[in-house]
């Protein structure tokens, strides 16, 4: 049975802080929160539009801090979620909010409810990159959220920035070690943009923040991709969804913005595995076979064919995708018909093994 996701935006509503990276209205494509009406007539839409036989709802409260909204709104806005799932138009009800606003008061209202998940706000969980972003709360703070959360029996998910002012990669290692000991359900990775009309475009416009080059911020995403996905937690996103009021000319001012930032990572991450094999048997120069499930020939070529050009630039190797089924995320590559199968899942784990090597030796 497919499962959909109903989004309701509520851009910065209830919010009295200022994040530096922030602007909510550019980012959710929304002037306005939306009324109690358009918010039903969102649900009907989604219903009537889609074509699955039998599709589960969740109906999600995306781009503000929900739980700092005024308490009368929240109230409203999860009484018409309430009534939309005993109606049957929804089965699930999902927000997003920062963890300084999951108290035991907070929570217990969404517990009355019936929220089933909270996505979590923390973009980061070191001091300094926290206080540049305007965001004042510790790990102490996230840690009290999530326990509150599970009293509740509310699942949660996180959402984590790369690439903040004061960021490093060391410091993002950490943030997802810190993020994995409260046993997410889900994750988000998003890399730092400067939007127009933000504190972070004041400091990238006087040279005081310089943002992550796009492939410096697809090999710093590549951290906490490894590290969740060999804990099989699901990462719902990597980037922002180009939004139509995203790509407009006065809203996105810098940043490793890209359409398909996150096949570019995964792409990336197949770029390691064949070069690493490449490089071990010393097959540069060669002709190579390389054969995968049709689902991810995109994520092995690569974006405007980068992994192939950069393979063949870097090692001389060209590659010839061939479609092989029962082989989940692996590949089988063919050399002069000897068969060597390059598991992605082992690969994965020696990409957490070397960082581990790297920053936990960096003091």
């Amino acid at each position: 049975m497919k499962h959909k996701i109903i989004p309701i935006f509520i851009p910065h509503e209830g919010c009295p802080h200022d994040c530096s990276f922030c602007n909510q209205k550019k980012i959710a494509g929304a002037v306005s929160s939306p009324d109690e009406e358009e918010i039903k007539e969102t649900i009907g839409r989604y219903r009537s539009s889609n074509s699955t036989s039998h599709p589960t709802y969740t109906l999600a409260y995306y781009g503000g801090s929900f739980t700092a909204i005024q308490k009368e709104r929240q109230i409203r806005l999860l009484q018409l979620a309430e009534e939309a799932r005993r109606k049957g138009f929804i089965q699930r009800i999902r927000i997003s909010t920062r963890p300084d606003y999951l108290t035991r008061e907070n929570v217990q209202l969404l517990s009355k409810y019936g929220v089933d998940y909270v996505e979590i706000g923390v973009q980061s969980t070191d001091p300094v990159v926290l206080s540049l972003a305007g965001r004042h709360y510790d790990v102490l703070t996230i840690q009290r959220g999530v326990e509150e959360l599970k009293k509740a029996n509310i699942g949660h998910g996180y959402q984590m920035m790369v690439g903040l002012p004061g960021d490093s990669e060391e410091k993002l290692y950490a943030t997802t070690w810190q993020l994995l000991k409260g046993d997410p359900g889900s994750i988000r990775i998003y890399p730092c943009l400067v939007l127009a009309d933000t504190l972070l475009e004041s400091w990238y416009q006087r040279g005081e923040y310089r943002p992550l080059e796009i492939r410096e911020a697809v090999e710093w995403t590549k951290i906490p991709y490894a590290m969740f996905t060999n804990r099989k937690i699901p990462i719902i996103r990597m980037g922002l969804h180009a939004s139509e009021s995203l790509q407009q000319a006065d809203s996105l001012i810098a940043g490793p913005f890209h359409p398909a930032f996150g096949e570019m990572v995964v792409s990336s991450i197949y770029k390691d595995l064949l070069k690493e094999f490449i490089l071990d048997k010393n097959v540069e120069g060669e002709t190579i076979i390389v054969g995968a499930e049709k689902k991810i020939h995109s994520k092995i070529i690569g974006n405007k064919s980068f992994v192939v050009k950069e393979l063949l630039e870097e090692t001389g190797v060209i590659l010839r995708l061939v479609q092989q089924e029962d082989l989940g995320d692996d590949v089988l590559l063919d050399r002069n018909g000897e068969r060597h199968r390059l598991q992605m899942k082992s690969h994965l784990h020696r990409m957490e093994a070397f960082y581990q090597r790297k920053f936990n030796t960096r003091k």
